[in-house]
């Protein structure tokens, strides 16, 4: 009998590093949306919050390109800045078509892959309240978080007992355990935690643990 496919949850960060070239993690990202030999799953609330990011980024990178290309400028006709005028208009053209990239249309097409969007359901919505109860370090800053945290483990609880479910989060300041959550956070919904990109890892130590 065929061992069951491993289940991936992912988060916010994940879509934001699968949109954007210049993330620390968006190799990783593309990586694993190529990776057909798991299930990946990610919160509806963490689509939402992505598209946020996603063009508040955008918004910020062309504003902070655009004040480059103006000191490139600058520094080019005082004489500080030595090089040809065709490498500077090979480097602006590269600055302006990165301001121009549709990076929600990117979003989109990472959307419409791979991936499936768990939907909040009345149980995830119990959680919530039961962790911010047990959570006191999560604030109301910290609402969105509480929500993705309870999408993942309502949906991992309801999974078949064979099945590796990892979830994934290079947030470690949010979603670590131990760290803000305590120790042991995640093995009522038998999940594993990692902050970074090595499911095999993560599965070879799911498939140890004594549930």
């Amino acid at each position: 009998m065929a061992e069951p496919r491993p289940v991936v949850y992912l988060e916010t960060n994940f879509l934001v590093a699968a949109v954007f070239p210049v993330d620390n993690w968006h190799v990783d990202a593309i990586a694993l949306l190529a990776e057909a030999g798991y299930e990946l799953r990610i919160p509806a609330l963490s689509v939402l919050e992505a598209r946020s990011t996603v063009r508040r980024k955008h918004q910020e990178s062309t504003h902070e390109l655009s004040q480059l290309k103006e000191l490139l400028i600058s520094l080019s006709q005082s004489g500080k800045l030595r090089a040809s005028h065709a490498s500077l208009a090979d480097l602006y053209d590269d600055l302006d078509a990165y301001a121009r990239r549709p990076f929600a249309d990117d979003l989109q097409r990472v959307l419409r892959g791979r991936l499936h969007v768990v939907p909040m359901i009345e149980a995830t919505l119990k959680r919530v309240q039961e962790l911010a109860l047990d959570l006191p370090e999560f604030g109301r800053r910290d609402g969105i978080d509480l929500h993705i945290l309870a999408t993942v483990m309502v949906d991992a609880a309801s999974l078949p007992a064979t099945t590796p479910r990892i979830f994934v989060s290079t947030n470690r300041d949010e979603f670590r355990s131990p760290g803000k959550l305590p120790g042991g956070f995640y093995d009522s919904s038998r999940l594993i935690y990692q902050s970074h990109f090595h499911i095999p890892a993560g599965i070879a130590e799911w498939r140890t643990r004594e549930w």
